[in-house]
């Protein structure tokens, strides 16, 4: 007879459970053994239960040979489980471990943005040309005398209060950013060469995070008198994955096989929201919050250097039309 297998694979204590028995053969009130799982007696209606769950992906299950088996005992029927086709040398190798393992990967050059310049440069070059491409058009705009009505000072209060010529500023604009600039260059200098190829692996770290931070749930449940356990029970048939969470992070369904030291092993798998949660931080979250924090940092530094420059006269004499 066709072997059959339940769809879903759970381990318990090294030990295939009833969810991942193989039916072998039905045989009417035979003695079999099993190292895995003791023998059973089912009902017929059970028997048939199981058949029409499974008999979508075993055709032959409903064959006439089986189903002249099943009326030859119209009471029970002996099951002989069989273990995992990996097992028993996969199942006694599991890997022992809580958390599910991290993907293995190879770092590659990281092609530049614009060939054939290196990154490193290019992020030297662009703000110079924004720099100048913004400042033309205010220019244009000024010189042509658009939009007056938004203006902060009228022209007349500019050639009174502006001693300062085009040139004079075009000159100390060209000398700042030339100091930025080779700055910025010595800097990229101790800057490693940008690689790619480890993404999978950090979205798995933020994927662990997560699977850990689970086990907070049931502690803050209960301070606020819930059960999270007894919740979890109640959601275990609709939503799975929710109760898993309820439980700590606990998944024991969701198993991977990975290859290691040559060999087939079982390990535990994340689950799709918990990856979707990962890539969300990876992708989205950190580099949103590196982005802020860079921009607090920068303003925040501008704005205090900017405010001395105008309160002492030496510093504004001596550093403000460099930096500011």
């Amino acid at each position: 007879m066709t072997n059959l297998r339940h769809r879903g694979m759970q381990l318990h204590g090294g030990e295939v459970s009833a969810k991942d028995v193989f039916i072998d053969k039905l045989t009417p009130s035979a003695p079999l053994t099993s190292n895995f799982l003791c023998t059973s007696r089912l009902p017929l209606s059970y028997i048939f239960l199981i058949l029409l769950t499974l008999s979508d992906h075993v055709p032959s299950i409903a064959s006439l040979s089986s189903l002249c088996l099943l009326c030859e005992s119209p009471t029970s029927f002996e099951v002989e489980p069989r273990p995992h086709p990996l097992a028993p040398d996969m199942i006694n190798s599991t890997v022992i471990t809580e958390l599910p393992p991290l993907p293995t990967y190879t770092l590659k050059p990281l092609p530049p943005l614009v060939h054939p310049i290196p990154d490193k440069y290019l992020s030297l070059v662009l703000p110079v040309v924004a720099y100048w491409v913004v400042s033309l058009i205010f220019h244009w705009i000024d010189v042509n005398d658009y939009f007056p009505q938004y203006r902060l000072h009228t022209p007349e209060e500019v050639l009174k209060r502006n001693h300062v010529s085009r040139w004079e500023v075009f000159r100390d604009v060209i000398v700042q950013q030339i100091i930025q600039t080779a700055f910025g260059a010595f800097l990229g200098v101790f800057d490693p060469d940008p690689e790619y190829g480890r993404e999978d692996y950090d979205i798995a770290i933020w994927a662990q995070r997560t699977r850990v931070a689970q086990r907070l749930i049931p502690v803050l449940l209960s301070a606020l008198g819930v059960d999270s356990r007894g919740l979890a029970q109640k959601l275990g048939s609709s939503s799975p994955m929710a109760a898993g969470a309820l439980n700590g992070g606990e998944y024991p369904w969701l198993m991977q096989v990975i290859s290691m030291d040559n060999t087939s092993r079982l390990a535990p798998a994340f689950a799709p929201w918990e990856l979707m949660v990962a890539r969300a931080f990876y992708w989205f979250i950190v580099p949103a919050f590196q982005f802020g924090f860079a921009i607090l940092v920068v303003d925040t530094w501008q704005y205090f250097w900017h405010r001395a420059m105008h309160m002492n006269r030496w510093l504004y004499g001596a550093f403000n039309f460099l930096f500011f």
